[in-house]
C-alpha cells in the first residue's frame, strides 16, 4: 500500500467514525470531553452501543491518563468501562496501552466501503421480473420493514454499528437522514435494508433476508440498490460491516473493500447491568 493509499484509507475511516458518532448522538446519546477523549453516554439507555469513550477526532495519540479519566467518568455514570476506536487510525501500541489498563477485546468489526465515483458506472441492477423494491414512506411500510427485521424466519446479514431503533424512523426518512428499503417477491416482503446518511457517507446499517431467499444474488441485489440510492443522494462513500468471514465475502462480491476495523475494549471484570429502559425500543445491529 502506497503512502497515498494509506492517506486515503485514513480519510475514509475518519469519515466513518464521524458518521457513527453523529448517529449515536442523534439517538439521544450525550457527549462530554475529557482531555483527548469523548465520553458518549445515553441518560436512560444503557445499551453498549450508546455508552463508551472514543478518541477525539484528528488525534493520533491519546495519553493514558485521559483514557483512565474517561473510563472513570463512565463508571461514575454506572456504565461499563468501554472504549471504541478505529484501529486503522492508531498505532498497534495504542492497543497495548489499553491492555495495560486491564481492558480486553470485547468485539472487533470489519469496516468495508464502496467508493462512488461519479465518472464510473454504478453496479448494474438486473431486471427484477417478479421482484420489486419499495421505499418506506408511511406507517404501513414501516410496519412491514420491522416485521421483516424482527421475524425469526429472516436471516440478519448486516450487523450495523448503529443500534436499529423503532420510534423515529419516519421522521428521519422525512428529514432525509435515512432510507428504509423493502424487497418484495410479488406481495411477499423477502428482504429489507436500512441506509443512514451523514455528510458524504451512507451506512448500510441493517440488512435482513428471508431464509429461503438468502442467496448471494439476492444479497448483492439489495446492496447494489442501497449503493444506487446513496449515489442519488450525492454520497461518496457507502460503508457496512461484517463480523464473520462469510458476511465479508458477500460484501466483497458486491464491490466493497476492506479498509479497517472498529475495535471495542472493555473491562471484562466489571459487569454493570446493561439493558434498554427507555420508551424507545432498540435492537443492536452491532455489529456494522
Amino acid at each position: 500500500m502506497t503512502d497515498s493509499d494509506i492517506k486515503q484509507s485514513r480519510i475514509i475511516l475518519r469519515a466513518v467514525q464521524e458518521h457513527l458518532n453523529y448517529t449515536h448522538l442523534s439517538l439521544g446519546a450525550m457527549s462530554e470531553k475529557v482531555g483527548l477523549v469523548d465520553v458518549l453516554y445515553h441518560p436512560q439507555n444503557t445499551m453498549p452501543d450508546l455508552n463508551y469513550i472514543t478518541p477525539r477526532r484528528n488525534t493520533a495519540w491519546i495519553p493514558t491518563k485521559d483514557i483512565e479519566n474517561g473510563l472513570q467518568r463512565l463508571e461514575q455514570l454506572k456504565r461499563k468501562k468501554r472504549i471504541y476506536y478505529v484501529e486503522g487510525l492508531y498505532l498497534p501500541v495504542f492497543a497495548k496501552s489499553l491492555r495495560e489498563l486491564g481492558l480486553r477485546v470485547e468485539r472487533e468489526i470489519s469496516i468495508m466501503t464502496y467508493t462512488i465515483d461519479p465518472d464510473e458506472t454504478l453496479p448494474r441492477i438486473p431486471p427484477l421480473d417478479d421482484k420489486r423494491f419499495e421505499l418506506v414512506h408511511n406507517p404501513h411500510d414501516s410496519a412491514v420493514w420491522w416485521y421483516v427485521w424482527r421475524n425469526a424466519h429472516y436471516n440478519v446479514v448486516t450487523h450495523g454499528i448503529e443500534p436499529v431503533y423503532i420510534g423515529k424512523t419516519l421522521r428521519d426518512i422525512a428529514l432525509g437522514n435515512q432510507s428504509d428499503i423493502i424487497l418484495y417477491l410479488d406481495q411477499l416482503p423477502i428482504g429489507v435494508a436500512r441506509l443512514t446518511f451523514y455528510g458524504a457517507t451512507a451506512h448500510i446499517s441493517a440488512l435482513a433476508v428471508m431464509n429461503q431467499f438468502r442467496t448471494s444474488d439476492t444479497l448483492k441485489l439489495i446492496q447494489h440498490k442501497a449503493i444506487a440510492i446513496a449515489a442519488q443522494k450525492g454520497k461518496r462513500i457507502v460503508f457496512t460491516s461484517g463480523e464473520i468471514e462469510i458476511d465479508r465475502r458477500i460484501c466483497r462480491d458486491a464491490g466493497f473493500v476492506d479498509v479497517g476495523s472498529i475495535v471495542c475494549y472493555a473491562d471484562t471484570d466489571n459487569h454493570p447491568r446493561e439493558e434498554i429502559h427507555g420508551d424507545t425500543v432498540g435492537q443492536s445491529a452491532f455489529l456494522f
